[in-house]
């Protein structure tokens, strides 16, 4: 088992400097919350970008896809690193299924990701997939204070 888990990981790039610097900025630690408190156990967030994610519970989500690509391998390093520096856990490895793509998805995934929002203001951007579901049944609504 733990052979799994090490090797998606040693599948995962080396963020450079300045990625590694974003990662650690309060929008980011932000957005890491927002997407744990937006969500449900076991609802899931597709990044866009190759990367599948399915919340666990408060403070825990599980990388569930990863599209076997630099661009995707390289989104799912910068989750790690962000997950990191919010002091959440996100898992990589037994759960994680690494999509193989064929060469014409690979080229709309490197196209994509040359016209595509850079990630500092993405970053930013709270996920708002479940807000409906959330409101709807009243999950983690509201707070009662003493």
């Amino acid at each position: 088992m733990n052979n799994e888990i090490e090797s998606v990981a040693s599948l995962l790039p080396k963020l450079s400097e300045k990625h590694q610097e974003l990662t650690a900025t309060e929008e980011s630690i932000a957005w890491v919350w927002g997407l744990l408190g937006n969500y449900r156990p076991g609802d899931i967030h597709d990044t866009g970008d190759g990367v599948m994610l399915q919340k666990v519970t408060f403070d825990t989500a599980r990388c569930i896809r990863v599209f076997d690509h630099p661009g995707p391998m390289y989104e799912l390093s910068m989750l790690q690193s962000l997950f990191d520096n919010a002091k959440a856990n996100l898992e990589i490895g037994l759960c994680t299924v690494i999509t193989p793509v064929s060469e014409e998805v690979g080229e709309e995934m490197a196209a994509k990701s040359q016209a595509t929002t850079p990630k500092e203001k993405r970053a930013a951007e709270a996920p708002s997939a479940s807000k409906e579901a959330t409101n709807k049944s009243d999950y983690n609504f509201g707070m009662e204070v003493a």
